[in-house]
């Protein structure tokens, strides 16, 4: 955005676009990376607001989620049933009473707080897997590399969100006007899917590493997702602002 060049050199200062500027109104950059965050927005706004049954289905978790010993007239785990309305109807909306430090009951809290966090990890995934079929975002994103590395589709989220999207938020917080900017861009906020998604460490303070919380699936040592700070970053670099890509799927 043009309003982002501000600078002062000691009493002299640059401002790009001073009339709109002044205005508090800024142009949104046709930058293929601005453009291929509001795509993934979009999409992971779209993942957000699926029906909870239905995810909760496609991660097959009324098989995963382990039995308490009671089923409903319908053979339905009553363990699967409460954790599924636990969740609510969008595990990233802000609004969600989740467990909090200090816990009530740490095993079964941080337990939930890992199946919250798996699921969003899941509906992250689907939404990368879907922008990266893009030809135009493909040579940006290779998100295919990144799942080779087993690395968690939540990094890959935090750093859109907070390279590009925390921008955003910044200047419209402060009341400035972005042209450019998707109309939708409000109901993303409502959503949640606008902020940073904290792993479990970071929800639990630490307790997990001493906690076994084994209450709702057993904590898996193959196959899960790694939290590791390597995003493969460096591949979503805003160096370069053109793609001589088709965005037609594959």
């Amino acid at each position: 955005m043009p309003i982002c060049g501000i600078s002062c050199y000691g009493e002299l200062w640059n401002i790009p676009c001073q009339d709109k500027t002044y205005e508090y109104r800024t142009q949104l950059r046709p930058s293929i990376f601005n453009e291929m965050s509001l795509e993934y927005l979009a999409l992971i706004d779209k993942e957000a607001r699926r029906n909870l049954d239905d995810v909760a289905n496609e991660m097959d978790l009324i098989n995963i989620i382990r039995p308490r010993g009671s089923y409903d007239n319908q053979g339905i785990s009553i363990r699967y049933k409460r954790a599924i309305a636990r969740l609510g109807s969008n595990v990233f909306c802000p609004d969600n009473k989740y467990p909090v430090f200090p816990f009530f009951s740490p095993e079964r809290d941080i337990s939930f707080l890992r199946l919250v966090f798996d699921i969003k990890c899941h509906l992250i995934h689907n939404a990368l897997m879907k922008l990266n079929r893009h030809r135009r975002y493909r040579h940006y994103l290779r998100y295919g590399e990144i799942v080779r590395r087993n690395t968690s589709p939540h990094t890959v989220h935090n750093m859109i969100i907070e390279k590009y999207v925390t921008k955003y938020i910044k200047y419209i917080d402060n009341g400035v006007v972005i042209d450019g900017l998707c109309s939708d861009f409000h109901h993303y906020r409502s959503s949640g899917v606008v902020h940073v998604v904290d792993d479990v460490s970071k929800m639990s303070r630490g307790m997990n590493a001493t906690i076994t919380s084994n209450y709702y699936y057993p904590e898996y040592t193959d196959g899960e997702y790694e939290d590791s700070a390597d995003s493969d970053s460096d591949n979503y670099d805003d160096n370069d602002d053109e793609s001589d890509g088709s965005d037609v799927d594959e």
